[in-house]
């Protein structure tokens, strides 16, 4: 009994052993990543020696900084109704409804397509998506606006 019983004590030390030595090894600090996101305490600067700048994603250091400064308050506000525009050329044009195509109900065309505007005076155009009303009065197109037209409705008058 005494020579399983020692039997037994030395399979225990074993598995103890290398249960302590991979818990031990497990449980370790990872080594410092290769990468960190730049900002304070950083290894890598905010602008790469290929020339890429790396955001600071989850840092302290804030993403705006790659953006270009912008005067704030330059560029009025867009006018409801295209009579007149903005500094810009940016208004919010108000969607006419055709309403002989279907009686009783106000009927739009609208189509999304893509176009160039100017979005801040320091900034150059830039190409956006937007909307446009396509059955205008006459049937002639309207111009594209950034939001697309306003569809003013009423209740119980269907669109």
């Amino acid at each position: 009994m005494t020579r399983r019983l020692l039997s037994i004590l030395a399979l225990c030390y074993c598995v103890m052993t290398v249960a302590v030595g991979i818990s031990g090894s497990a449980f370790a600090a990872p080594p410092p990543p290769a990468y960190t996101p730049p900002g304070p305490g950083s290894i890598n600067p905010p602008l790469q020696p290929d020339g890429i700048q790396v955001p600071d994603v989850f840092g302290a250091t804030g993403n705006w900084q790659f953006s270009p400064p912008l005067r704030k308050f330059v560029d009025s506000l867009a006018p409801l109704g295209c009579s007149s525009t903005n500094n810009i050329g940016q208004c919010i044009p108000v969607a006419i409804p055709d309403t002989t195509t279907f009686n009783g109900s106000d009927y739009y065309e609208i189509e999304l397509n893509r176009y160039t505007s100017q979005m801040h005076s320091d900034l150059p155009p830039t190409t956006l998506q937007g909307y446009r009303q396509v059955n205008g009065p006459n049937g002639t197109n309207r111009t594209q606006h950034f939001l697309g037209p306003i569809i003013v409705a009423q209740k119980d008058r269907p669109v």
